[in-house]
């Protein structure tokens, strides 16, 4: 059995619950062990860096350095905290005056660990193990992955190519699914600038949204908590404002992966999801 230390984050934690309870979920089936990180903390995400560049390192190396000691591999299943995480690895690695400075200041004592995003630790497993786990054809769902910016960037942290990542298209293959060619599946949703200027994530997510309609998708598969936020719970917002695009429903890849498996639509959080998509499941023939 694969082991890794576990970092939910905040989302996860609390505004993605259903990502973390499908991710549980899948990883228990899969075989994976999951050890969630003790007594961690926010890392940061997106804005600490930009306001300071010192308390980020330290936000982030605290989380690393308790990680170094459970001498396991760190798994985080949003691209902001793995973003975050990663990349400050590799700082304190390139820089030892900071590294230095963080141990005196902050009493951070900083280990080299690997940190894994969680499509990289579902890659890893064997297709037959994923195959031979599946009860549910979904073969029948016509879905776009979207990937969005910190999967794939900057390219020294992200985990695939940067204007063409198959990661995620290679996990919905695994459990029958064949996704959609398009041309917006990198292309940035907002993240968090919604919060100051909702016309940014307005024209950012319509556009995508409309992308996703004309390549003739009937729901989007997502990997970060941030743009399932952006994709999911705007879109209402968004068609009544612009209202060129149908509505979809997003998933993460983590609850069809659970669906596939058998595990019904409460148990991998969709209950949770702001567009129903229970209406579409039933559509092509799941028993809801």
């Amino acid at each position: 059995m694969a082991t890794y230390s576990s970092f939910p984050g905040c989302a996860l934690h609390k505004s993605s619950q259903e990502y973390d309870r499908s991710t549980r979920l899948v990883c228990r089936a899969l075989g994976i062990e999951l050890k969630e990180l003790r007594d961690w903390s926010c890392c940061g995400a997106a804005p600490a860096h930009h306001t300071d560049s010192e308390l980020a390192a330290a936000l982030a190396g605290r989380n690393l350095a308790l990680a170094g000691q459970e001498q396991l591999p760190l798994m985080a299943p949003c691209p902001a905290c793995f973003s975050r995480l990663k990349g400050t690895a590799r700082q304190l690695r390139d820089n030892p005056q900071l590294s230095q400075k963080l141990q005196e200041k902050y009493q951070i004592s900083f280990q080299q660990i690997t940190v894994l995003h969680l499509l990289e630790v579902l890659r890893q497993i064997e297709p037959a193990k994923i195959k031979s786990l599946l009860k549910i054809d979904l073969s029948a769902l016509k879905v776009v992955p979207y990937y969005g910016c910190l999967l794939v960037r900057p390219s020294r942290i992200g985990i695939d190519d940067l204007e063409n990542p198959v990661m995620l298209d290679e996990i919905l293959k695994l459990i029958g699914i064949q996704p959609l060619d398009w041309d917006a599946k990198v292309t940035c949703c907002g993240s968090t600038i919604g919060v100051g200027d909702k016309n940014v994530v307005v024209k950012l997510t319509g556009d995508i949204m409309r992308r996703a309609n004309l390549a003739g998708a009937r729901a989007v598969v997502v990997a970060c908590p941030l743009c399932h936020s952006n994709l999911d719970l705007r879109q209402r917002q968004i068609q009544s404002r612009r209202g060129d695009f149908e509505i979809l429903p997003v998933f993460y890849i983590t609850q069809l992966m659970g669906l596939a498996f058998g595990y019904a639509p409460g148990q991998v959080g969709l209950d949770k999801n702001i567009v129903d998509p229970l209406p579409l499941l039933k559509e092509i023939g799941l028993k809801t």
